[in-house]
């Protein structure tokens, strides 16, 4: 069997999705509703964070180059590449919602468990 290295990439993506569960689980686990309420959080700022990257390139205020080089590109785009780039972006906008109504869900019910066994 020839290994690929996209075959490589996914491989090297599962194992850190499933160190991260690990992590995930190990945080919780040890700190309860209190650490699931930060993975929450944590996973809510990743969504935000990528929301925020996505329509392209974030530098340094010193690099104001990469802007304009990116719409540059954008504009050079043909009608395909476009709505490539466009289906891309719905369906990346309905994995970022759903990702981050989990994130939001997981700090209300850490933030509220961890309340409740306070009082």
């Amino acid at each position: 069997m020839r290994v690929s290295a996209r075959m490589i990439l996914v491989l090297v993506a599962c194992a850190g999705w499933a160190l991260a569960g690990i992590l995930a689980v190990l945080f919780v686990g040890l700190l309860g509703f209190l650490g699931l309420g930060i993975v929450g959080l944590l996973l809510w700022l990743l969504c935000v964070r990528i929301e925020i990257e996505r329509e392209g390139a974030v530098g340094h205020p010193f690099a104001t180059g990469l802007f304009a080089i990116q719409q540059r590109s954008r504009q050079g785009m043909g009608r395909a590449e476009a709505a490539h780039r466009r289906q891309q972006e719905a369906a990346d906008v309905g994995a970022m919602f759903l990702f981050r109504m989990v994130g939001m869900a997981l700090t209300a019910i850490g933030g509220a468990g961890f309340l409740l066994l306070q009082l």
